[in-house]
This record gives C-alpha cells, sequence and structure tokens, in this order.
C-alpha cells in the first residue's frame, strides 16, 4: 500500500512521532537505574528508552525523503538522538568509556598550569600535549575548574562535532540533498561506537580537528582561484597544526587524505598545502616528540611496523575474542555493529560507482575510506587499538556513501535504513557500554583518588589508576600491578624508582575487571591479594569494595 501524504501531513506525523519519543525518553530517564550484566549498561535502561528513540528514527526518516526542507525539525530529531545516546551514562550512574582517563588527564593540564610549560620528561604523553595546552587556555580564561566538569565533556564534544560533520555532507552531498544531510548524521552518530572520546584527550581534541579538516577540504570554495580559497588553505595548515601536536595517528590519517585529494584532484595549491602539513608533522615527531621516539619505540618488541598478516589478525581480530564470556560477546556485538554499516557504506559505493553520478566527488570520497587502512601496520604501537581508530577514521566516509543510498529509490532506501538504525540503536549501546566492567568509575573511587592526592606529596604507585596521575605528576611514578617483584617476603623497588617513594601497591576494580573480565584471569588478583599480606614490612592502609591500598616504605 503506497502513503501519498502531502507534505503537511508528513511534518505533523514527524512532529507526533518527536513529542512521543521525548515522553518515552523522560520515562526512561525516571526509571533508568545501574546495572552492569553481562552486556554492560544495556540492562540499565527501561524498554521505553528503545522504544523512544525507533519512534524518533521513524520520525526523521519520514521528513527525509519529502520534497521540502525540514532542517530545523531534522536538527532537533538528531540532538535528541545524540543527548539520549550520550546521557546514558549520567541517567543510570554508570560511566562513560574510559571516563578515568579523563581525570588523568587533569594531571597534565594541572603540570602545564602549574608549571607554565609542558615538559615531556614528566610523561612521554606531553609530547604531544595540544588537547591539554588548549584545555590549560580554556581553564585560565574561563576560570573553569574541568574536575565535576569529567563525566559532561563526552556529551559536550558529541555535539561540538554536529557543526563540522554537517557542513562536510553539506559540501559533499550538495544543497540538492538537503535532507539526505541528516540521514548521514545519524548513520554517523549511530555508527560510531568508538566515540569521540573527551574534550581533553588527545585522541578526542585530535578527532574534532580531523573533522574540521574535512569539512575544509570539502569545501567547494577551495577549488575556486580567488582569496577565499587561500583563507580555507591557510586554515587547513592552522587546523592541521593543532592537530599534530595532539594525536600521532589521526594528523597521519588527516594528511594521507588530504594528499590523496590533490593528487585525485590534480590541484597544486592543495598539493603545496599538503607538503607544508607534511613538514609540520616531520618537524614537531623529530624535535619536540624525539625524546619518545628516539627512548621507547625502540623496546616495543614486534617493532613499530607489523606487516605479518597473521600477527595482524591475532593482534586486531581475534586478540579481541579473549577474556569472559561477556567480554567475547560484547566483542562480537561490536563487530556486527561495525559490519552492519560497513555494509551500508559498501552499498552506497556501489551503487554510486554503478551510476557514475558524480563519479569525481565519490572517487575523491573514498580517500577517506581507503587512506586510512594500511595505517594498520602501526599495530606495533597501538596494540589491539588501530582497527578501532581506524574505524573512527573512516565513519564520516560511510556516513557519506550511506546517504549516497537516497539516490536510488528514496522511500525504499528511507524505509530499509530506518529499519536497520532501529536495529542499530540497541547494538549501539552494547558496543558503546558494554565494555561498563572495565570503564565503571565509582563514586567512591573518585572520592578516594582525590583523598589520595590530598594527603599524598609523592609516591610509587602500582596499580590503582589512575591514583598518582590526577595533579602533580612529577611527584609520581605509576607501574602496572603485573610488574611487581618479590624477592622472599619482601617488595623489590628498582634503584631508579626509590626517589618516588614511599612505594603505595592498590588493586582497584578496574584492576580486577582488567585481569579478570578482560583478559580472562581469575587467579591473578587473588594470588596477588594473598601474596601482598604475606609480605613483610607491607602496611594495610585501605579498604573497601572499590580499592584496596597497601604502603611500603622501604627497610
Amino acid at each position: 500500500m503506497k502513503l501519498n501524504w502531502s507534505e503537511e501531513q508528513r511534518k505533523r506525523i514527524s512532529i507526533l512521532l518527536t513529542i512521543l519519543a521525548l515522553l518515552g525518553w523522560a520515562h526512561s530517564i525516571v526509571y533508568a537505574e545501574l546495572d552492569i550484566g553481562h552486556w554492560g549498561l544495556i540492562g540499565s535502561l527501561p524498554i521505553t528508552f528503545f522504544v523512544a528513540l525507533a519512534l524518533l528514527a521513524v520520525a526523521s526518516a519520514i521528513l527525509w525523503v519529502s520534497k521540502e526542507r525540514h532542517g530545523k525539525l531534522l536538527c532537533l530529531q538528531l540532538l535528541i538522538l545524540i543527548m539520549a545516546l550520550s546521557l546514558v551514562p549520567l541517567i543510570t550512574g554508570g560511566s562513560a568509556p574510559f571516563v578515568n582517563h579523563g581525570y588523568r588527564n587533569l594531571g597534565y593540564i594541572d603540570h602545564i598550569v602549574t608549571q607554565g610549560y609542558f615538559d615531556t620528561q614528566a610523561t612521554f604523553y606531553l609530547s604531544w600535549p595540544g588537547a591539554f595546552v588548549l584545555s590549560t587556555i580554556i581553564a585560565k580564561i574561563g576560570l573553569i575548574d574541568f574536575t565535576p566538569l569529567i563525566e559532561v565533556f563526552p556529551i559536550l564534544l558529541s555535539i561540538l562535532f554536529l557543526l563540522p560533520l554537517y557542513i562536510f555532507l553539506k559540501n559533499t552531498l550538495g544543497e540538492n540533498r538537503s535532507n539526505y544531510i541528516w540521514a548521514g548524521c545519524w548513520l554517523f552518530y549511530l555508527a560510531g561506537w568508538a566515540g569521540p572520546g573527551n574534550l581533553t584527550s588527545p585522541m578526542g581534541t585530535a578527532i574534532f580537528f580531523f573533522m574540521v579538516m574535512l569539512a575544509l577540504i570539502t569545501s567547494p570554495r577551495i577549488w575556486q582561484r580567488d582569496g577565499k580559497s587561500l583563507v580555507i588553505l591557510s586554515l587547513i595548515v592552522i587546523v592541521f597544526a593543532a592537530m599534530v601536536t595532539s594525536h600521532l595517528l589521526t594528523s597521519l590519517a588527516a594528511l594521507g587524505i588530504m594528499a590523496a585529494l590533490a593528487l585525485l584532484r590534480l590541484d597544486r595549491r592543495l598539493a603545496l598545502t599538503a607538503a607544508v602539513c607534511l613538514a609540520i608533522l616531520l618537524t614537531w615527531n623529530l624535535t619536540v616528540a624525539g625524546d619518545f621516539v628516539i627512548n621507547r619505540l625502540p623496546f616495543i618488541s614486534e617493532g613499530v611496523f607489523i606487516f605479518d598478516l597473521s600477527l595482524l589478525t591475532q593482534r586486531e581480530v581475534t586478540g579481541h575474542f579473549l577474556g569472559s564470556s561477556s567480554h567475547v560477546d560484547v566483542a562480537t556485538m561490536k563487530l556486527v555493529h561495525a559490519g552492519l554499516f560497513a555494509l551500508i557504506g559498501l552499498a552506497g559505493v556501489i551503487l554510486a560507482l554503478v551510476k557514475r553520478k558524480e563519479l569525481k566527488t565519490t572517487i575523491s570520497l573514498l580517500a577517506i575510506i581507503v587512506i586510512p587502512l594500511p595505517l594498520i601496520v602501526l599495530s606495533g604501537h597501538y596494540a589491539q587499538e588501530i582497527l578501532t581508530r581506524i574505524y573512527v577514521f573512516i565513519v564520516p566516509g560511510l556516513a557519506y556513501f550511506g546517504a549516497r543510498l537516497f539516490d536510488a529509490n528514496r522511500r525504499v532506501v528511507a524505509t530499509v535504513l530506518g529499519l536497520l538504525l532501529i536495529i542499530a540503536i540497541p547494538l549501539n549501546i552494547i558496543a558503546t557500554y558494554g565494555n561498563q566492567e572495565l570503564d565503571y568509575f565509582s563514586p567512591g573511587q573518585r572520592a578516594e583518588t582525590f583523598f589520595f592526592h590530598n594527603n599524598a606529596s609523592q609516591g610509587l604507585v602500582f596499580g590503582a589508576w589512575p591514583i598518582g596521575t590526577v595533579d602533580n605528576i612529577e611527584d609520581y611514578a605509576n607501574i602496572k600491578l603485573d610488574r611487581l617483584e618479590w624477592e622472599d617476603d619482601k617488595i623489590v623497588v628498582a634503584s631508579w624508582l626509590r626517589k618516588y617513594m614511599p612505594c603505595y601497591i592498590g588493586i582497584s576494580r578496574q584492576n580486577r575487571a582488567w585481569y579478570e573480565w578482560f583478559r580472562g584471569d581469575t587467579h591473578f588478583i587473588p594470588d596477588t591479594e594473598q601474596r601482598l599480606q604475606d609480605t613483610a614490612s607491607l602496611n594495610f592502609i585501605y579498604n573497601n569494595p572499590d580499592l584496596e591500598l597497601y604502603i611500603y616504605e622501604g627497610e
């Protein structure tokens, strides 16, 4: 049965469904509660959460195929989606992925604030201090304390992504596909379970610059031989410089895409811009970050580059399917989720190539998907993380080609795409928040972390991360729990680490999850606890369900 709705009827139905979606979401907020189960936080959400977002997907899909533009309503619906997905940790009482890294980043910001400069000797992370310098500037100018904002930064970053994403899709899809742009935005946000991270994190900041770069290099004005194109090219260099100081891998992906676009377009000015960006990348990473390259990289056991396909497969694919049954199942769902959007993008690529409509743009945009793929050979450094990061780089391209599917039968595409996005909603929740066993950073543990820093002046810290990273990072050394060494019944501290004494040994909730849930090693933590209890000159100073803390002050 064919629905012959008028444009006014279409809009009214979409508004009604949006109101129902808001009511359903409000109900889910009231009844959500913390329940970290087999699939992470998904059990914390009542069924009305998923019904609400399904209604919202239908409300938007109705407008994607409208002959009229509905930018304001589609934008509102997208913002509701972004907020609903991003607020899951806050409404359930859980934690955003890697939120403890956000607290760690406070230490780097504190270092720059108190010292007035960044010292790469304090930690190798400051070899790429762009995110921390930017955060320091914001903190000083705005007199902002980032500590209470760490939990909401992932939400703010997700919203910030919308502007460059919209410009990128508008540049590439064109004005005549106005409603399809918003479909592309839905694809981007539901596909992006890897997440942009935290506003203070190098990866999160760099990915934002990456999105700005895509918006700039796809601008139609860049190909015009006038002053405005020179301004855009200059902005590209500035944004790339900020990216280089924030994150190396993202800079490599952006530079590769820019160079490929210059080659495909045979544009000398963009090629020159890419050459300038290459010079910036080399200069920074051979000077400021040079200590990291010289001192750290040679100790990576397999080498920085890995070209052995079987080793790459083991590290980046099969290596993720280890640990507890929960972790294996969540990893499987992440693969299914990413595969779903890869298939959507691939279908869009095939359709665009077959139709040969806007072939030049199609081939250029393929660079966003193809160019980052060879970065997998850097698996030696980005152990078991490189594919996840590459996926983040190609999601904008997948979103573009997914929206290009509307060049076929638009009503059929809207129906099929709407159904797939409804299926993708719970998959997104599992993929994003399925690691909650490892990600959960309880209020108690957060309070204990700051209590430690308020009462300790320095220390050598085994485990209990992020203790020792929140402030005065130059006075602490952090070492993994499995690097603890004993001689008979005494802790052994290397001579070069003794300057950090006293020694703190902590077993946190994250330590337990890392070994038991993530690695599947159910013996390491109990064995370590028993050995600590049997260790001489070791005092038990703190104990609760989230943290056990011992102190060793030497003989």
